[in-house]
């Protein structure tokens, strides 16, 4: 299937679509961000909890997982139509978000006949969120089984049915565009739904292990594709009627779940500053690895516990948040 993409630096013009066919293209997405707007409100009750409690934080020493993804294995897919997607979703305290995004995912897939799988990294240990190493997780997890990866936020709902998760040959493809997220519209901005091949993400090292709390690390991420030499592709906004209101759900009550945006002593200072860490450096524990399925749609829950190094992000902790 070839893609329709433009880079930030510009926008092919495509030819002008049928009044008609941009009318039913409206009222199918409009009717669809209602049903998923009254879905979101209901009273949703199951045992998800249960399955998502992580172990007690042990003793043991931190292992670093880095096996050699380069190497061909049974799992690796050759032919065009036989590639599989790891949808990867970094992960915690975010049940009902969960509940919804499971079935919508599975469902948006199945009808565009794509095979994927959906990897929910969840982070068991007391340390802020880390983003960027559930990701390097996941994508170290899941690259034997599949050979291309969705990095995926749990609140953002595909919604118009012409955004693309096919594999990405010439590039990572950036679902969520500027000009298409609900929130943020800048040229640089890669976050939320970034899909990317196995050979890319390796020849980037993977994310920095280095972003505790909120934000920043997709922005990291950006200038590492942009020192590889790897140009990000979007989708041309000429296909799209539905502009940043109506492409996607944005599912994320921000007086319900804040987010952790806090930058303390020299984090701030070293926000977007270029490191080595990586998927080479990461240090993590997997403590179980549980199937299960939400709507008779399955997922894989991962409870891993990271490891911070307090000498070189004495941030990772938020008893740093009185100072």
């Amino acid at each position: 299937m070839k893609r329709n993409v433009r880079n930030h630096e510009e926008q092919r013009l495509l030819p002008i679509k049928k009044n008609q066919e941009i009318g039913r293209s409206k009222k199918l997405v409009f009717f669809n961000f209602l049903f998923l707007k009254l879905k979101q409100n209901l009273n949703l009750k199951s045992n998800l909890i249960f399955f998502l409690i992580g172990l007690v934080t042990s003793n043991y020493s931190f292992t670093i997982l880095f096996p050699d993804l380069t190497e061909p294995s049974a799992h690796n897919l050759t032919k065009s139509a036989d590639h599989k997607l790891a949808v990867v979703v970094p992960f915690r305290d975010r049940f009902d978000e969960l509940l919804l995004f499971v079935p919508h995912i599975s469902k948006f897939l199945n009808t565009k006949s794509i095979s994927f799988k959906i990897f929910v990294i969840n982070q068991v240990d007391n340390y802020r969120f880390n983003r960027a190493s559930l990701i390097n997780v996941g994508f170290l997890i899941s690259m034997k089984e599949c050979d291309y990866m969705a990095m995926h936020d749990v609140d953002l709902l595909p919604l118009n049915e012409k955004l693309d998760y096919s594999y990405p040959s010439v590039g990572p493809f950036h679902v969520s565009s500027p000009g298409l997220h609900p929130e943020y519209n800048y040229s640089t901005f890669i976050g939320g739904i970034l899909i990317i091949n196995k050979q890319d993400f390796i020849l980037t090292n993977g994310m920095s292990n280095r972003y505790w709390g909120w934000g920043r690390e997709d922005d990291e991420f950006y200038i590492r594709l942009r020192k590889a030499n790897i140009t990000v592709q979007r989708p041309d906004l000429k296909d799209f009627t539905t502009g940043n209101k109506y492409t996607f759900l944005n599912n994320h009550d921000e007086n319900k779940r804040k987010r952790d945006k806090k930058r303390f002593l020299k984090q701030k200072k070293e926000s977007l500053v270029h490191d080595e860490t990586g998927l080479n450096t990461i240090q993590y524990r997997i403590h179980e690895i549980k199937d299960m399925f939400i709507d008779k749609f399955s997922c894989s829950i991962v409870n891993v516990e990271l490891f911070c190094d307090r000498y070189d992000t004495h941030w990772c902790n938020m008893d740093y948040q009185f100072l």
